[in-house]
């Protein structure tokens, strides 16, 4: 996992089984706002959406 991702987010109460499905949703919500709308996603974007996704947010 990227280091700089590690340092954003508190991942030590997280699993390695709920870290994998949330990139995976995240992956495809990136995907498809790119490709389907054309819409970019910036690095802070994808943070947010994955906090979001780890029920990270406060």
């Amino acid at each position: 996992m990227n280091r700089i991702i590690k340092q954003k987010l508190n991942l030590k109460e997280v699993s390695s089984e709920d870290l994998n499905a949330a990139l995976e949703k995240v992956g495809k919500d990136m995907v498809y706002n790119y490709f389907l709308f054309g819409n970019d996603v910036t690095y802070e974007i994808f943070l947010e959406d994955l906090k979001k996704r780890l029920n990270l947010t406060k």
